[in-house]
C-alpha cells in the first residue's frame, strides 16, 4: 500500500513538473519520458500490457523526436492513463520484486514439466535526476518493450528488441565510462538473460548457455557495485546451471555454482522460500547423478521439509512428488526384494504418468495410491503417509476443492496409517473427514448426545448397501471403534461398532462371519462397562452366527476367555443361571473348535466341567453338580494319560494337569460328604492322594507336596467328617 502511494505521488508530481513553466523544455521532456516509463511499469505489473506498450511507444517517440507536438501528444496520453490509474476500477497489483514470486519454483525437472529458466522481468527506468542520456533512455525503453512482448509470449518481437538493446549496451560500454555504467550493465544483464531464455525455449541450448554466461559477467560486475543485485546474480547463475544440467554437463563447476546459488538465496530469502527449496532439490539431483546418495538425501529432506511447511501455511506452489520419488529411489537403491522391485516399478510408473498426463491428473493420483499401499505393506508408514497425503491433495485439486468418495477412501488410508503409528487423535481426525460426505461433520458429535444416537442408516443407504461406499464407511466406523476402545472411550467405541454393524448387516446379511466379529467386540465393550445382559445378548448372537458358518476373524480361545470373564461377572452379581448358560456355551466351543488340539481340548473341557459343577452346587442341585464333577475327573484323567504317552513331554504342563485332576477329585469327595457318603468320599480323596504321591516321586514340586499333605490328612479315618 505504501509503495503504491509513493508511486502515485511520484507520477502526480511528474505531471505537475511537466506542465510547470519554471522548467525549461528539455527538462520537461526528460520528466515526461520518465513519467511515461514509470506509469508503463505499473500497467505492466497489473497485466495491462497493451496499455503499457502505448506508453512506452510515446516515451520512445519523444526520445527520437522531442518536438512540441510530440510532447503535447505524450502529455495527454500520460494524463489520460494517469486518470485511469487513479480510478477505482484500476486493477492495481503489488509491485514486483527483483526475485519474482509469481515465477514457478526454480526446479530442474528433466523430461518433466520444465518451467524453463528464470526471466528477469523488472522494468529498467533510469531516473531523470541523473545526467540524462538519450541513448541510455532509449535502450531502457526498448528493453521494457521487449519485456512486455516477452510477457505476451511474442518471442520473435521480444528477441529482436533484446538484441537491439544488447548491441547498444555493448557499443556504449565500449566508449569511455560514463555516469550510466550501472544502468547499462543492468540492461545488458537482463537482455542477455532473457535472450538466453528464448534460445532455451527454442531448443538452442548452446546459444542459451552463451547468453546466460554473458549475463553472468554483467551480474558479477553489478554485485561489486551494490548488493541489491545479489538475488539476480543467483537467478542468472541458476539459469547457467540449468542449461548445463539439461545438457548433461555434470562437473565440479556445476556443483560450485549450485552451492553459490544456495548460499545467496539462503542468506537473502525466507528459509521456506520456494527457490531455496528448489535449489536443495537441484543439488539433490546433481549429487544423485554422481552417486553421492547421502548428500542427495540430505538436500531432498530439506526440500520436502519446505514443501510441508508451505503446504501447512496454505501455499500450493511446491510439488513434493519429485522429491518423494527420488527419496524412495535412493533409499531402495540396489535392493532386490519383491517389495523394493514393486516400489521401483511404481515410482517409474509415476514419473511416466506425470510426463504423459501431467502432474495433476487422475492417472498420477492412482499411481500415488499404489506406491503408498506398497510402502504401507512394507510398514514404512512415514513415507506411505507422504504419498497418500499427496494423493489427497491432488484429488481435492481435481475435484475443484470438493471432497467425495475418492477423498473419503484416501482419508481412510491416512487414518489407517496414523492408527498403525499409534497417533490415534490424528487417525480419528482423518476417519471423521472420511465420513463427512455421508454423515456431515461427525467430529462435532458426542456419542452420548441424542443427536449422535439418532444417526442411523437410511432407507436409501440400505438400498445402496452393496456399494463400495457402504463397505468403506463400515470399515471406517470399525476402525474408529478400535481406536476409541484403546483410548478407553467405551461409549464412543460401542457407538462406532454399532454403526459398522448396521452397515455390515445391510450389505452382507445377518449371518456373515463379519457380523459375529462385530457383535463380539460390542459384547466385550459392554462387559467392560458392566452392561452384562447386553453383553450376553451380543455374545449369544455372535455365537449363533459363528455356528452357522466359519468363525471369520474370531479366535475361539479369545472367545472362551471372554465368556469365562462374563460368566464370572454374572456369578459375582448373583446371576448364577446366566453364568451357567455361558459356561455351557464355553463347553460347546471347546468340544467343537479347531482352535483346540487333543490334550488341550480335554484339559480345557475338564476345567470347564468343574466350573459348571460349582455353579450347580451354588444353585443347590447336588446331583447335577456331582454328574459334572465326575465328568470333569474322567476327562482330566484322559489328559493325564495322554501327557505321559506324549513324546514331547512337558514337565510344567504335566504338573498343571495333576493339580487339575486333584482339584476335581477333591470336589467329588466334598460332594460325597454332602450326600452323606463318607466312604466314597474317602476313597475318592485317597485316589487323589495316590496320584499326588506318584507325581511327587517323579516331579517333586512344593505345590504337589502341599496338596499331598492335605489329601493325606483327609484320607485319615479320624479326619473323616461325621455324617
Amino acid at each position: 500500500m505504501a509503495s503504491a502511494m509513493r508511486q502515485h505521488n511520484a507520477m502526480y508530481a511528474a505531471i505537475g513538473k511537466a506542465n510547470n513553466p519554471i522548467y525549461d523544455y528539455a527538462s520537461s521532456v526528460e520528466i515526461l519520458i520518465e513519467s511515461l516509463q514509470r506509469l508503463s511499469a505499473v500497467y505492466f505489473e497489473s497485466d495491462l500490457n497493451d496499455e503499457a506498450l502505448y506508453l512506452l511507444d510515446a516515451a520512445y517517440s519523444l526520445t527520437k523526436f522531442p518536438t512540441a507536438e510530440v510532447w503535447s501528444v505524450a502529455l495527454k496520453l500520460l494524463q489520460r492513463s494517469y486518470g485511469h490509474y487513479n480510478s477505482s476500477d484500476f486493477p492495481l497489483k503489488k509491485p514486483a520484486s527483483n526475485c519474482l514470486d509469481d515465477n514457478d519454483a526454480d526446479l530442474y525437472l528433466e523430461d518433466e514439466c520444465d518451467s524453463g529458466p528464470i526471466v528477469l522481468k523488472k522494468f529498467v527506468t533510469p531516473c531523470a535526476s541523473q545526467c540524462f542520456s538519450y541513448p541510455t533512455v532509449e535502450a531502457s525503453i526498448l528493453f521494457n518493450k521487449a519485456s512486455t512482448y516477452h510477457k505476451l509470449c511474442k518471442y520473435s518481437d521480444a528477441k529482436s528488441a533484446y538484441n537491439l538493446v544488447r548491441s547498444w549496451v555493448h557499443g556504449m560500454l565500449a566508449s569511455p565510462i560514463g555516469p550510466h555504467t550501472e544502468v547499462l550493465m543492468e540492461l545488458g544483464m537482463r537482455a542477455e538473460n532473457n535472450i538466453g531464455f528464448i534460445n532455451y525455449c527454442e531448443g538452442e541450448e548452446e546459444m542459451a548457455l552463451s547468453s546466460f554466461q554473458s549475463a553472468l559477467l554483467f551480474a558479477r560486475s553489478l554485485c561489486t557495485l551494490s548488493t541489491a543485485y545479489d538475488l539476480e546474480l543467483a537467478d542468472v547463475l541458476s539459469n547457467v546451471c540449468r542449461v548445463s544440467w539439461m545438457s548433461g554437463k555434470i562437473n565440479q563447476l556445476l556443483f560450485d555454482n549450485l552451492n553459490e546459488v544456495l548460499r545467496i538465496r539462503s542468506n537473502l530469502l525466507n528459509r521456506d522460500h520456494p527457490n531455496v527449496a528448489a535449489t536443495h532439490y537441484n543439488l539433490a539431483m546433481a549429487e544423485y547423478a554422481r552417486q553421492c546418495n547421502t548428500s542427495a538425501l540430505n538436500h531432498i529432506f530439506k526440500y520436502l521439509h519446505i514443501c510441508s511447511a508451505r503446504s501447512k501455511a496454505g501455499y500450493d506452489d511446491l510439488d513434493p512428488v519429485p522429491g518423494l520419488i527420488y527419496l524412495m529411489l535412493i533409499q531402495n537403491d540396489e535392493k532386490e526384494d519383491k517389495g523394493s522391485i514393486e516400489l521401483a516399478r511404481g515410482l517409474n510408473s509415476l514419473q511416466e504418468k506425470r510426463q504423459e498426463f501431467g502432474p495433476k491428473s487422475s492417472e498420477a493420483a492412482s499411481t500415488l495410491n499404489y506406491i503408498g499401499t506398497v510402502l504401507f505393506h512394507q510398514k514404512d508408514y512415514q513415507n506411505s503417509l507422504l504419498f497418500f497425503k499427496e494423493e489427497l491433495r491432488l484429488e481435492i485439486d481435481l475435484a475443484d476443492g470438493a471432497e467425495n468418495i475418492s477423498t473419503s477412501v484416501t482419508c481412510n488410508n491416512i487414518g489407517r496409517i496414523y492408527q498403525e503409528m499409534g497417533q490415534y487423535h490424528d487417525a480419528i481426525a482423518y476417519y471423521h473427514r472420511s465420513l463427512r460426505s455421508e454423515y456431515g461433520d461427525i467430529g462435532r458429535l458426542s456419542t452420548c448426545s441424542k443427536t449422535a444416537k439418532k444417526i442411523k442408516i437410511t432407507a436409501r443407504g440400505r438400498a445402496n448397501a452393496s456399494s463400495s461406499s457402504s463397505n468403506l464407511y463400515s470399515t471406517v466406523w470399525y476402525n474408529l471403534g478400535l481406536i476409541q476402545d484403546k483410548l478407553a472411550a467405551y461409549e464412543e467405541a460401542i457407538f462406532a461398532f454399532e454403526m459398522s454393524l448396521e452397515l455390515r448387516r445391510a450389505m452382507l446379511g445377518a449371518d456373515h462371519p463379519d457380523i459375529a466379529c462385530l457383535l463380539y467386540n460390542i459384547g466385550v465393550l459392554r462387559m467392560e462397562r458392566q452392561q452384562l445382559d447386553e453383553a450376553s445378548a451380543c455374545f449369544s448372537e455372535a455365537l449363533r452366527v459363528r455356528r452357522k458358518g466359519s468363525s471369520g476373524q474370531l479366535n475361539d480361545r479369545h472367545v472362551v476367555t471372554t465368556l469365562e470373564k462374563l460368566s464370572m461377572s454374572q456369578k459375582e452379581k448373583g446371576n448364577i443361571i446366566a453364568s451357567l448358560e455361558i459356561m455351557h456355551e464355553v463347553q460347546t466351543i471347546q468340544e467343537q473348535s479347531p482352535d483346540y488340539d487333543g490334550p488341550m481340548r480335554k484339559k480345557s473341557i475338564g476345567i470347564t466341567l468343574r466350573t459348571i459343577a460349582e455353579l450347580h452346587h451354588i444353585l443347590g442341585d447336588i446331583e447335577a453338580a456331582m454328574n459334572a464333577a465326575q465328568k470333569s475327573v474322567e476327562t482330566l484323567r484322559l489328559t493325564l494319560s495322554d501327557d505321559v504317552q506324549d513324546d514331547a513331554f512337558d514337565r510344567n504342563e504335566h504338573i498343571s494337569t495333576i493339580e487339575q485332576v486333584v482339584c476335581s477329585l477333591l470336589m467329588v469327595g466334598s460332594l460325597y460328604h454332602e450326600m452323606c457318603n463318607p466312604l466314597d468320599a474317602r476313597a475318592v480323596i485317597g485316589d487323589a492322594a495316590q496320584i499326588l504321591a506318584q507325581g511327587n516321586n517323579i516331579l517333586y514340586t512344593p505345590s504337589l507336596s502341599a496338596l499331598h499333605e492335605v489329601t493325606s490328612m483327609l484320607t485319615a479315618y479320624q479326619s473323616a467328617p461325621q455324617a
